[in-house]
């Protein structure tokens, strides 16, 4: 039901929550479902927010020539909690994938172009994940985004830092081969 929570997990919860008292299992039901009813989609970057705008969008202190492309919005989550990133974000929705029935139409690809083109948006960051849905929307963007004005970047690939060569795929290394810089 709930991506990354495996069987074990889920039978945990599961025993957990039936060990609660009735009134908190009514709390907690109650709350689900105001959060669910309750919340939307940021109406300029489709980030999650209880009003119009999400706080990202809304803070002044961001960089707002700078967009990060993510696929989810579980991915704001994580790359603003590092608190290296101050720009602003935009939520695709997901990655192109005509295997699972997802086609560029289906994704927030205007709405990025639109605001891109509205806001004076100078350079825009693709954090999706480095995957073959993740890299066909990378070119899909890199063609549909060409004529607007704005820099691409991609986030880098490669060796993660305390990894040992020998147990990783030939696709990781040549990805950091192909990210190789200068000292």
């Amino acid at each position: 039901m709930f991506k990354g929570v495996g069987r074990k997990t889920a039978q945990r919860m599961a025993l957990e929550t039936i060990l609660l008292s009735p009134e908190r299992v009514n709390q907690f039901a109650a709350s689900l479902t105001h959060t669910r009813t309750h919340i939307r989609f940021c109406k300029a970057c489709f980030y999650l927010t209880w009003g119009d705008y999400c706080h990202i969008c809304k803070d002044t202190r961001r960089q707002r020539s700078v967009i990060c492309v993510v696929s989810e919005p579980k991915d704001v989550l994580n790359i603003d909690q590092t608190g290296h990133f101050d720009g602003l974000f935009h939520v695709l929705g997901g990655v192109i994938s005509p295997l699972d029935g997802i086609y560029p139409e289906m994704l927030r690809f205007k709405e990025l172009r639109d605001r891109i083109v509205a806001t004076g948006v100078r350079d825009v960051i693709l954090a999706l994940n480095p995957t073959v849905e993740g890299d066909t929307t990378v070119l899909y963007l890199k063609e549909y985004l060409s004529g607007v004005g704005v820099s691409l970047y991609q986030l880098a690939q490669g060796i993660p830092i305390g990894a040992d060569l020998g147990y990783l795929d030939e696709v990781t290394i040549d990805k950091a081969f192909e990210g190789k810089r200068l000292l």
